[in-house]
């Protein structure tokens, strides 16, 4: 089993996003950020997809449902296609699809729009060379949604989390098993 080793990429990509994120926790504090978060409480539905992922392998797509004013549940369908840029030593490329679960809880703003926190787990079906494997992840994020002009939901975040997304090969394995950091910085709708 290898645990992953947080690159300095990772950590440079890391800074990044907590800079992004940092600018729009700090736009929070504005008057056109306070409207992104409350002008459309009628809005309770966002679909979303987090190109960003691509960074620890993976894209998804994402729809999250209001709960309440303070709470939101979600769940999407996750690809997981491509070698990791940063963070985890996967050894060989896999395959992979699956679905994500999630609650956010609000602390600033009405679900679906502001800054939340929560948990997320999710699973996947894993393929390499005719092996297969179901692959499993664990962990929380710390994010913030707007919605803009009624219609148009950008959403940035970070989390951190536990995973085993291996496919066991006759010369090792393809996959990666240990910490993961996550990123999403996505685009989406809101309805």
């Amino acid at each position: 089993m290898k645990t992953s080793q947080f690159t300095h990429a990772g950590r440079g990509a890391l800074l990044i996003l907590t800079l992004v994120s940092g600018s729009w926790i700090g736009a929070a504090s504005s008057a056109a950020a306070s409207q992104a978060f409350a002008e459309y409480p009628d809005l309770t539905t966002t679909i979303t997809t987090n190109p960003l992922g691509l960074i620890n392998g993976r894209i998804n797509l994402e729809v999250e449902r209001a709960l309440s004013s303070a709470s939101s549940f979600y769940f999407g369908l996750n690809f997981l296609i491509l070698k990791p840029a940063v963070g985890q030593d996967v050894g060989e490329r896999l395959f992979g699809i699956g679905p994500e679960i999630g609650l956010r809880f609000y602390l600033i703003g009405d679900a679906p729009a502001g800054i939340y926190i929560g948990p997320y787990a999710d699973f996947a079906y894993l393929e390499k060379d005719g092996n297969s494997d179901f692959g499993w992840a664990a962990g929380g994020a710390l994010g913030v949604n707007l919605i803009l002009a009624r219609v148009l939901v950008l959403t940035a975040g970070v989390g951190l989390g536990y995973e085993r997304m291996q496919v066991d090969l006759d010369t090792g394995h393809a996959g990666a098993e240990g910490f993961d950091t996550r990123f999403r910085l996505g685009v989406g709708f809101a309805f």
